[in-house]
């Protein structure tokens, strides 16, 4: 194939791929521009469809006389609905002349309306089949491509019909319709046009690729010549100046060949003459060198004082790839990646200087492209005439060395970046953070868990985590712990108790789990939960309470009444003037009638859960009614009252239960204390809450009463019923106050915060 036929190939393979280039994105293009103009269309027909749908609503209250209208005879009913519909439809029709548009009513079960070409003849029924149903089932407008229309053409039309409601219910549709054809007619015109400017720009792009390819071949042609001549013009390649770097290398390698054949002739010619043992020695030599080179885990190549490549190892082979037969007379550019060609230039003039190089790391290139990191030691070769002839390059693949530093280096990054993003969680998280050993030790803890516990690390790391549990919770905790550290389990969650520093204690939901960099080390994370404890402990009581309130509800009324009659009776009986010995008995029995009834009271008051005649009023104003009557109980008991009252705001407040919650706590006060205590009640505003504090002295509550407090029924009191507290919770709660509870060896103190 000669350069003109190679040149026209090309040229037609180039015009083949553009056209057919050309061609598929005229299809592309003609498609995305049917669906535009279909959905440019579908927005005029809803558009249209819906002017039609409001003359229809307009006249909905005539059209509907006219169906219930008994007497106008059915067929008649179509004429009459046509009559008020169809001009408005006309004059639709005139300002849209290409569609065709109508309105069919369900109820009558015919067309009622249609434009153009009305024709009374032409309202016939619609079948069910018919593609306008789906606007029936959806309830919205649907869009039809490719229906028929009912005439005999059977044209394939583009439709929308909608959905005509009348009170709720759809009444008929409306429809609006186009022919396909006239959309595909107006689709085709646009792709013409464009079809038309692409034709301009496919000949424009065909005739510069063809002038083009022609002026490359050209240089091509010119640069072939260029190689054979003794002094080359490189001006002529000024148009493609990537080629002059190749034509030099070139040119360098043509005349090395020469001057290698010319050195051939003259060792030839005078080759020195050597005896059998000397040569015998040399060969020896020799042969131990090659074997040294070949054996060498390191590649190790000779090359000229040029820079080309004269013996090549085995290493060598297994690092770069190339075979000995394949590189030998290459120059060493062959290895050298393009941006690196003038370090090499730099190299070889150092070579011919007489300098050596120590591991030089740098980048070379494989025989399949792949860029690896070597480093190079390079010494230069002289001959017997003290003279430079070359050198020897020793190359050592250095890639892996430097993947696996580089992944070292990132590994220890990463290390660093989480240790950093653990040590922000631990120092900033509002969770406490404990690391402890096998023994139980603490090792680090964040300041939240020094905030929850009141130790600090230096107290903590002197202690065993044993100190700080709850004693009770030691046996439920320690199981969990073994499994963790044997391995039977990768970590346990646990709500249990600890002691504070000041002997209180805190509830915590407490997950641990194993370090996996330290299989010594565990991972505590402590979150507070004594205040959900407290509340969760509270709402069971209000439930109790709430129980026990609908029951007594439920059977007070079935109790009173008998309760009622007996007593009548027995104040009956004590009139008779014959059991007037037995008045004492009487006496008692209506007390404890009165007694239980009091306590059905009670009951009752547990049971109301919703507050009822809530109205501003001054707490201090209560207290202060109530202080006479509080003395005079202490003062029959042998105790003493202080009131300090601070000025608080009005709250919502039920008058008569905050009295028999006061009355309550402290009667309660007074029988804890001995005699000549003194009771204290306080109020206090602070947070933007209201706070009645009721103070004894007496000996406090004990633990396991604690827990019980407020529970229905339990009592510590030989004639009490159990239910003074259980009462002064469910007020508390009726207005949304709480109730906190802080005792010991010196008394205990009853707090209700009310929100203000």
């Amino acid at each position: 194939m000669n350069e003109k036929t190679f040149t026209n190939t090309v040229i037609k393979k180039i015009t083949i791929l553009f056209t057919v280039l050309f061609i598929l994105c005229v299809a592309v293009l003609a498609r995305q521009i049917w669906h535009n103009t279909l959905n440019e269309k579908q927005k005029e027909l809803l558009s249209i469809g819906t002017i039609i749908l409001n003359q229809v609503t307009s006249h909905s209250e005539e059209l509907s006389a006219i169906k219930q209208d008994i007497g106008i005879p059915p067929d008649r009913k179509v004429l009459a609905v046509n009559k008020v519909l169809q001009q408005p439809l006309n004059d639709i029709s005139n300002r849209y002349p290409n569609y065709s548009l109508g309105y069919y009513d369900q109820e009558l079960n015919s067309i009622a309306a249609l434009a153009p070409n009305n024709n009374l003849t032409l309202l016939p029924e619609i079948p069910d089949t018919h593609p306008c149903s789906t606007s029936y089932q959806s309830g919205k407008p649907e869009f039809v491509v490719d229906s028929t229309s009912l005439d005999q053409s059977r044209e394939a039309l583009v439709s929308v019909f909608i959905p005509v409601y009348y009170q709720g219910e759809i009444i008929g549709h409306t429809w609006v319709k186009m022919k396909k054809n006239d959309l595909v007619l107006l689709t085709a015109g646009k792709v013409v046009k464009i079809l038309a400017g692409g034709l301009i720009c496919w000949v424009i792009i065909i005739f510069v690729a063809r002038k083009i390819i022609r002026q490359y071949f050209n240089v091509l042609d010119e640069f072939s010549r260029q190689i054979t001549e003794e002094n080359p013009d490189l001006s002529v390649l000024n148009k493609f100046s990537e080629l002059i770097p190749s034509l030099t290398r070139i040119q360098k390698y043509i005349h090395s060949l020469k001057a290698a054949d010319n050195q051939t002739e003259l060792s030839e010619t005078f080759s020195p003459t050597l005896t059998a043992t000397m040569e015998k020695d040399c060969r020896k030599k020799l042969y131990q060198l090659a074997a040294i080179v070949q054996s060498s885990i390191d590649g190790i190549m000779t090359i000229s004082h040029d820079g080309y490549i004269k013996l090549w190892n085995k290493a060598s082979e297994k690092i770069y790839g190339y075979q000995a037969t394949e590189i030998i007379g290459k120059h060493l550019s062959i290895l050298t990646p393009e941006e690196l060609f003038l370090n090499d230039q730099d190299l070889l003039k150092a070579i011919n200087q007489g300098k050596s190089i120590n591991e030089w790391n740098t980048i070379r290139l494989t025989k399949s492209g792949k860029r690896i990191c070597v480093s190079l030691s390079i010494s230069p070769l002289y001959g017997e005439d003290n003279k430079i002839y070359g050198a020897s390059i020793i190359s050592r693949d250095n890639t892996n060395k430097i993947n696996t530093e580089k992944l070292l280096r990132e590994e220890i990054k990463q290390r660093q970046q989480s240790e950093a993003d653990f040590k922000a969680v631990f120092d900033k998280s509002k969770m406490g953070i404990v690391t402890r050993g096998k023994d139980g030790k603490v090792i680090r803890c964040n300041k939240a868990f020094e905030n929850m516990i009141g130790y600090t690390l230096e107290e903590l790391s002197n202690m065993d985590w044993v100190a700080i549990t709850h004693p009770d919770d030691l046996e439920k905790e320690n199981p969990l712990a073994k499994e963790l550290l044997t391995g039977v389990r990768d970590y346990y969650e646990i709500e249990k108790r600890y002691l504070h520093k000041d002997g209180s204690v805190l509830w915590a939901r407490t997950t641990v789990v194993l370090s996996k960099g330290y299989s010594e080390v565990t991972i505590a994370f402590i979150e507070n939960i004594t205040e959900q404890k407290s509340y969760r402990e509270q709402m069971l009581k209000l439930d109790r309470l709430n129980l026990i309130g609908e029951m007594a509800a439920g059977i007070s009324h079935e109790v009173r009444n008998p309760m009622a009659a007996v007593r009548g009776f027995l104040q009956i009986l004590q009139t008779k003037k014959d059991l007037t010995p037995y008045q004492h008995y009487f006496n008692t029995m209506i007390e404890e009638l009165d007694r239980a009834n009091n306590i059905i009271s009670e009951f009752l008051s547990i049971g109301r859960n919703t507050p009822t005649n809530m109205k501003e009023e001054d707490l201090n104003a209560i207290i202060e009614s109530l202080k006479p009557l509080i003395e005079a109980d202490g003062y029959a008991t042998d105790h003493y009252l202080q009131v300090e009252l601070a000025p608080v705001p009005k709250i919502l407040l039920n008058n008569k239960e905050i009295r028999q919650m006061i009355l309550n706590l402290v009667r309660n006060g007074f029988e804890a204390m001995p005699a000549g205590g003194t009771l204290t009640i306080k109020t206090l505003y602070q947070d933007q809450k209201v706070i009645l504090a009721i103070i004894d002295q007496g000996h406090g509550i004990k633990p396991e009463v604690m827990e019980k407090l407020g529970t229905p029924f339990f009592t510590t009191k030989p004639n009490g019923t159990g239910l003074g507290l259980g009462i002064c919770y469910g007020i508390a709660a009726r207005h949304n106050a709480d109730i906190k509870i802080e005792t010991g060896p010196e008394g205990t103190t009853f707090y209700v915060e009310f929100k203000s």
